[in-house]
C-alpha cells in the first residue's frame, strides 16, 4: 500500500516568536476528515467479519465510554496513538482559599497528548520507511492563496 503524505509550506508570520519568524515548514496538508461512520467501513472493508453496523457501534460506545471516564477525572490511553485527558480553564485566583470559589467560571475541554517515542508506536516493520512526500507551495486541499499562520482554535470549538 503506497503511503504518499502530502505537504504544503507554510511562512510563520508570529513576529513574537523571533527565531521562528520569517522561516518556512512544512504542514501536512489534511486531504478530508474521516466521519465515524467512514472509519466504520474502512474497517469492514479491511476484511473485518463483523458488519459495519456492529463497528460502528462499538466506536460509539468507546466515545461514549471515553467521554464518561474523561467526566470521572480519569485519562483515557487510547493505545500507542496517544491519551486524552481532562482540561480545565478559567481565571485565576489570588488565593488559595478563592480557587474554589471560581469553580462554576471553569470551562472543561477534552486535551489529547500524542505518544512521543517512536518505539511506543506499533507500525509494522518498515512502514515509516514506506511514506514518501510530495510538498506543494500552497495546501492542495485549501483555498488559500497565501501563507497560513498557525491557528489556535476557540475554546468553545470542538
Amino acid at each position: 500500500m503506497a503511503r504518499k503524505v502530502q505537504l504544503y509550506k507554510v511562512q510563520n508570520q508570529n513576529k513574537k516568536n523571533e527565531k521562528a519568524f520569517g522561516k518556512w515548514y512544512a504542514r501536512v496538508a489534511a486531504r478530508g476528515t474521516v466521519t465515524t461512520r467512514q472509519l466504520a467501513k474502512h474497517i469492514v472493508d479491511h476484511g473485518s467479519p463483523f458488519t459495519e453496523d456492529l463497528v460502528y457501534g462499538v466506536i460509539i460506545a468507546y466515545i461514549d465510554c471515553t467521554r464518561e471516564m474523561l467526566l470521572q477525572s480519569h485519562n483515557v490511553q487510547l493505545g500507542n496513538i496517544g491519551t486524552f485527558r481532562g482540561i480545565v480553564t478559567g481565571p485565576g485566583a489570588v488565593t488559595i482559599r478563592d480557587a474554589g470559589t471560581l469553580a462554576p467560571k471553569y470551562k472543561f475541554r477534552v486535551g489529547f497528548s500524542a505518544t512521543r517515542s517512536p518505539e511506543a508506536l506499533t507500525f509494522p516493520k518498515n512502514f515509516l520507511k514506506a511514506v514518501t512526500f510530495e510538498v506543494s507551495d500552497i495546501d492542495p486541499h485549501n483555498d488559500h492563496k497565501e501563507p497560513i499562520e498557525d491557528e489556535i482554535p476557540d475554546e468553545d470549538e470542538p
